[in-house]
């Protein structure tokens, strides 16, 4: 009974009908729920009828019994409505003083959605005040909130204050990083953009990129343009559309858009919208010589700036944030002291605990480091003695060897044992040669693939001079680390990969190329030569020791031959 008396009063056109139904009403309450929908209905009849004074009386009232009987949409209605009616008539410290209400209320109870509207609803305050730092600071706890709660309809909404505020304070960047977040958020499809690409589009306005601020405001537009119920929407919309074209010097589009802006704010009754249309008609009779009418809408544009940026005013805000500060200091130091001691104790545990574990971390670095010069230092003695007693033991013997042989060889007038001893020499000496050659790669403690090259193109020629072949070598790629079993390993496949040539190919021209990237040696071997028949002859002339060399290095072995066509050996090993 009390609620449909209280609904029928609130219908009610004459003041004294309507306060003698709610008296009615009243006599009818049962419990604090009828009592919260009684004083619902009564706030929003005095709202509608523009009794502020009387809204203000039964406030408290209002939100206590609304937020004691957990009735929140109730609540957050009456908030949001009274907050927008402030708002639009430019009484901020009425705002301020609502909001801060609401915001303790929702924080009592523990309403975290409309926590976090409430939040919202105080950061476009400060928005509108030019205090754009707070802003920023207010709209952050809000999404913070948003973040754990996991509403994305929340979430975007404090990522717009935040972009918002940023775009007025003059930090583009952040405000167009946070409107593309929204846009890349996956909300519900009935999502209302148009504000989002509005507001987009007026940060690329104020950079000067007239096509990219365009074409986002012309979105907004599209979505707004047949909703004629949302005045201060279109008036900012179409107010951005006049100033982009005014910009463009397109003035009869801009006068167009301008004129039908400046009438969605004259409806909206927002000062704040008013304000800005007036500046941007004052830009357009300014930009086409027109300096009364200039004049007028800049007088304007000061007298709608002064009614948000009231002197008077702003102080009253200024004490209701103090005000709001000194109700919560005490209960924050005590909860600050409390972590502090707690942060204290686990700072200097863990402290400690660092300190303890960075010693036994250095002490076992720097044992490993020990470990890996003592290894690598054995291992570089041990390679110095190996090529040491290779040169000095059968280095020793093969040249003795070879001189005996030289000798017998001089007193022999047997010519077929003269040639069998001169073989037995050659090969002595052949032998001498690889063995250097190994000492040399034995040594070679850290040998780049450059210098490899190097090397081998002095090895090779050996064989390719006498026989006048042309021999070209040329490298690529980058500077790796060869180890000395690849060095010996490849040295000995070229070597035998140019032997084959010189003896069977009948070539007068042999290219070796070498490749060193992405972890990994490549060379290839082509003669011009006669070619042969690879299935055939496969097996033969040291072929497999090649393939076989290759394959203990875990690499890859390839040829190519065709008859009177060369040649082409290609292998790679990891390095």
């Amino acid at each position: 009974m009390s609620d449909s008396l209280s609904h029928l009063a609130y219908s009610k056109t004459k003041y004294d009908s309507a306060m003698m139904i709610f008296k009615k009403a009243e006599k009818f309450i049962q419990n604090d729920t009828q009592k919260g929908v009684f004083y619902f209905y009564k706030y929003f009849y005095f709202l509608k009828n523009n009794y502020l004074d009387s809204v203000n009386k039964i406030q408290d009232k209002t939100f206590k019994f609304l937020s004691q009987t957990k009735q929140m949409d109730k609540f957050e209605w009456i908030f949001t409505t009274t907050y927008w009616v402030y708002v639009g008539e430019s009484q901020y410290d009425k705002a301020m003083a609502v909001t801060q209400k609401a915001e303790k209320v929702a924080r009592e109870v523990k309403d975290t959605f409309n926590h976090i509207l409430i939040l919202n609803k105080l950061s476009n305050i400060y928005h509108d005040l030019s205090n754009y730092k707070m802003g920023v600071q207010v709209a952050f706890r809000s999404l913070k909130s948003a973040k754990e709660l996991k509403n994305n309809l929340l979430i975007s909404n404090s990522y717009a204050m935040l972009a918002m505020n940023y775009d007025d304070w003059g930090k583009f960047d952040s405000a167009i990083y946070y409107y593309y977040i929204i846009l890349k958020l996956k909300l519900d499809k009935d999502y209302d953009y148009s504000q989002i690409y509005n507001n987009l589009g007026n940060t690329y306005l104020k950079l000067n990129l007239l096509d990219s601020a365009l074409k986002y405001v012309n979105k907004a537009y599209e979505i707004d343009k047949f909703k004629f119920f949302k005045t201060y929407e279109l008036a900012t919309c179409i107010n951005n559309l006049g100033h982009i074209y005014l910009k463009k010097k397109d003035f009869k589009k801009a006068k167009y858009y301008l004129d039908t802006a400046y009438h969605y704010a004259l409806l909206s009754e927002n000062h704040e919208k008013l304000r800005d249309v007036n500046y941007t008609l004052h830009l357009y009779y300014q930009e086409v010589g027109d300096y009364k009418n200039a004049y007028i809408h800049l007088k304007d544009y000061h007298q709608y700036k002064d009614s948000i940026l009231d002197v008077k005013r702003l102080g009253i805000i200024q004490n209701l944030e103090s005000k709001a500060k000194e109700a919560t200091y005490q209960n924050e130091l005590l909860k600050l002291e409390n972590a502090q001691k707690v942060r204290n104790f686990w700072i200097a545990l863990f402290s400690s605990l660092l300190f303890i574990a960075l010693l036994i971390i250095r002490q076992i670095y720097l044992k490993r480091q020990r470990i890996t010069q003592e290894a690598e230092l054995k291992l570089q003695n041990e390679r110095l003695r190996i090529s040491r007693d290779l040169h000095d033991n059968i280095g020793a013997e093969l040249t003795y060897i070879s001189s005996i042989i030289d000798q017998k060889t001089f007193n022999i007038q047997d010519k077929t044992e003269k040639a069998d001893l001169e073989k037995i020499s050659e090969s002595s000496r052949h032998a001498m040669s690889q063995m250097r050659e190994t000492i040399w790669a034995i040594q070679s403690e850290h040998l780049d693939s450059e210098r490899f090259v190097q090397k081998l193109q002095q090895i090779l020629e050996k064989y390719t001079k006498p026989k006048n072949i042309q021999l070209k070598l040329r490298s690529s790629g980058e500077h790796y680390v060869l180890n000395p079993a690849s060095v010996i390993s490849v040295m000995r496949v070229c070597q035998e990969a140019v032997n084959n040539a010189i003896k069977y190919a009948q070539c007068n021209e042999i290219v070796i190329e070498t490749n060193a990237e992405e972890q990994k040696f490549y060379v290839s071997i082509k003669d011009n030569g006669l070619g042969f028949d690879i299935e055939s002859i496969e097996k033969g002339n040291g072929l497999n020791n090649i393939k076989e060399r290759i394959l203990e290095l875990k690499g890859s072995f390839d040829i190519e031959s065709q008859i009177d066509n060369g040649t082409m050996i290609r292998f790679w090993i990891p390095v």
